[in-house]
């Protein structure tokens, strides 16, 4: 027999893919996922990125509140788009400390202002963020908000000013993905013997030998700031 308990009360074989169905849908994943080398590059931007943010002599030291990924990242999701324009990108949230009087555009301005010489392809302003474009097709998406005093964890408010659009049509916009993120993987609980062989997988179609002790998430975690 090749099968043991995968969740209580259910047997699975012990190697996941043994399955040639299984097999199939891992390789179509494995075809649109980031590349190993890819994601732990997109790690390592994440925080330089931050710390360049709140470093001290940035127009945001001092005021940014958190800072986490948004989106696919935030759930383990991120995929390339090679079907499309070849890109991938990471969304990140930058929350900060401003008042509630700040216009959207001002609030865009800070942290457009704080970025403005980090060193990358194209630095462009967005409708709603930031973005940061590097030369190998990545780019980072930076999304300013500002948390509401309310009880839900972290809801808050992002900003719209779309350039040329009259000032009356930029507005804030509700959003709480912090929440979001921390909802959807409650409710999508790793299963730790198929993750080490699906990222074995994934780590030999990318040239990278894969040790079995490794990290399964890569994913930049929701990191406050200190």
């Amino acid at each position: 027999m090749n099968d043991k308990p995968r969740f209580p009360g259910v047997l699975g074989p012990v190697e996941p893919f043994l399955n040639p169905l299984d097999a199939i849908l891992a390789d179509l994943a494995i075809s649109v996922q980031l590349p190993a080398g890819l994601h732990a590059r997109t790690g390592d931007r994440y925080e330089a990125i931050r710390k360049h943010i709140e470093c001290p002599g940035s127009p945001l030291y001092g005021r940014v509140l958190c800072f986490y990924p948004l989106g696919s990242m935030a759930i383990d999701a991120t995929i390339s788009t090679r079907g499309t324009d070849n890109e991938y990108d990471l969304d990140v949230v930058v929350e900060l400390d401003v008042s509630e009087d700040m216009s959207p555009e001002e609030v865009l301005d800070l942290l457009e202002n704080a970025v403005a010489d980090y060193p990358v392809q194209a630095v462009e302003r967005q409708s709603r963020c930031i973005t940061l474009r590097y030369a190998d097709n990545m780019h980072v998406d930076l999304t300013p908000s500002r948390r509401l005093a309310t009880l839900k964890d972290r809801e808050s408010v992002i900003f719209h000013a779309k350039h040329g659009d009259p000032t009356h049509l930029h507005r804030p916009v509700m959003m709480n993905a912090w929440a979001f993120g921390r909802w959807y993987n409650a409710r999508t609980p790793m299963e730790e013997r198929f993750a080490l062989a699906y990222n074995k997988r994934l780590y030999e179609a990318d040239g990278i030998e894969f040790a079995a002790d490794a990290d399964v998430h890569l994913v930049p975690a929701q990191t406050p700031s200190s």
